[in-house]
């Protein structure tokens, strides 16, 4: 039920309303409340035994989401809300707290599952480790465009006892923070937090918290596989331990907010990467994502990417010219590379040299790369034996999409497994390749050239 629907019922809303009739009520949403001190009158809340979900937003008045007057747990031997597993705060300008400490052990939020914060800009925490304690079953929090918030948790003197032996957020599977320009730390204790289920974390414009090593070293996370994060946030403060009991189990990582990098990814972060499947970079003014590492006179290479399965260079990469070295030795760095992804990357002239095969590549999108002018050479196209998916679009300056080679070789360039082919809004194209014969598989599903 959305209460901006029922105006008559907004009317109401504080008042003595029948509100037992609301004892079935599986989701709630209450919106664009302007003079309700707090969305759920102690009126209200005595009849939600089987709320799941609950959505509070565009209520500019709203200071606490729930009034407990005259409502007393131990007497009335009721437990409210026990059902619920969504809460979501959304636009209140007002909140100062997400959950009253006066609550007087009539909320426990035992079987919260989903919690999100968005645009509360009063809010300094959003809990004390008390409540926090209670979020048994909390699997996936977002706290963002909170531009007060200075911690996540606070340690109050009195949690000291409380604390013993006990796990925070023993469930919790992904946490993301975004747009808290006050947020310092995640948990203002000295303690370390354990958070055993957690294998995503997302911390995107937060420039005071100091991610790397001093406040995350206080979480123990050993089931982290996913970090999405800005680099120039990470890069200065990666250290020996955090690499061996971190970063080495990633699966997944996604970088943005590159500045003055002549390469992204030096081999030292690149070793300590080995398990990567997948990474995402935008954001960046760098000329090349992997650059070849010599040390005492020999050649060394980012041995971690053998694991990579997917790379997508997503937009604002203005600078980007390659993806490796043009002198690049023949190294199976994309050997196990299933999908390539390369957006809006003006700058870029080449993809990969002809040294590097993309043996098991599936599916490869390129689109907005003026800088091209054709897209691979004919030996880099010869190694797609997988290629299933390929897509070509709006780029101003592609010519040819396999390039011919010094050597003149001339043999037959096919893709078996190839099921789309999309070309379009390739304004300059004279020919996919003029070299070598092309062969599609006679089974391919659609083909483009618009």
């Amino acid at each position: 039920m959305t209460l901006s629907n029922y105006p008559m019922l907004k009317e109401k809303w504080h008042a003595q309303f029948p509100f037992e009739y609301f004892q079935y009520l599986r989701k709630l949403v209450v919106d664009e409340c302007s003079f309700f001190p707090n969305a759920i009158s102690s009126n209200l809340l005595q009849h939600l035994y089987r709320l799941r979900a609950l959505v509070v937003e565009k209520c500019d008045s709203v200071k606490d989401v729930f009034e407990f007057e005259g409502l007393n747990a131990v007497k009335d031997d009721f437990r409210p809300m026990e059902t619920l597993n969504q809460l979501q705060l959304i636009d209140l300008p007002r909140l100062r707290h997400v959950f009253n400490e006066d609550h007087k052990g009539i909320l426990t939020f035992k079987n919260l599952t989903l919690l999100k914060v968005h645009n509360c800009s009063n809010l300094t925490n959003v809990f004390t480790v008390s409540m926090a304690l209670g979020l048994v079953n909390l699997q996936h929090m977002e706290v963002k465009r909170c531009s007060l918030v200075e911690q996540i948790i606070t340690k109050e003197s009195s949690d000291e006892e409380m604390m013993r032996d006990k796990t925070i957020f023993p469930s919790l599977q992904s946490i993301s923070l975004e747009c808290l320009p006050n947020l310092s730390s995640f948990y203002s204790a000295s303690d370390v937090l354990e958070c055993p289920s957690l294998k995503k974390i997302d911390v995107l414009d937060c420039p005071k918290v100091e991610l790397l090593p001093s406040t995350f070293s206080k979480f123990a996370i050993p089931s982290l596989e996913k970090l999405r994060v800005e680099w120039n946030t990470l890069k200065d403060k990666l250290s020996e331990n955090f690499q061996a009991g971190y970063l080495c189990r990633l699966k997944a990582i996604e970088l943005t907010c590159f500045s003055g990098e002549s390469a992204l990814l030096p081999s030292n972060v690149l070793q300590s990467l080995p398990s990567l499947e997948k990474l995402v970079l935008s954001d960046a003014s760098v000329e090349e994502i992997i650059l070849q590492h010599i040390n005492n006179g020999e050649e060394k290479h980012p041995q971690s990417l053998r694991c990579l399965k997917e790379l997508k260079l997503l937009s604002k990469l203005p600078k980007l010219k390659r993806l490796v070295d043009e002198d690049y030795q023949s190294v199976p760095i994309f050997q196990n590379l299933e999908t390539l992804k390369v957006l809006e990357c003006s700058s870029l002239e080449i993809l990969v040299p002809s040294s590097v095969s993309f043996q098991n590549l599936m599916s490869l999108e390129v689109s907005k790369c003026n800088g091209l002018r054709n897209l691979l050479t004919a030996s880099a196209a010869r190694s797609l034996v997988q290629l299933r998916r390929m897509d070509i679009k709006e780029c101003e300056s592609m010519q040819e999409i396999v390039a011919s080679e010094a050597d003149g070789a001339k043999d037959d360039i096919g893709f078996n497994q190839l099921e789309y082919l999309g070309l379009r809004n390739l304004p300059c194209l004279t020919s996919f390749c003029s070299d070598a014969k092309f062969k599609t598989p006679t089974t391919i599903d659609e083909l483009f050239t618009l």
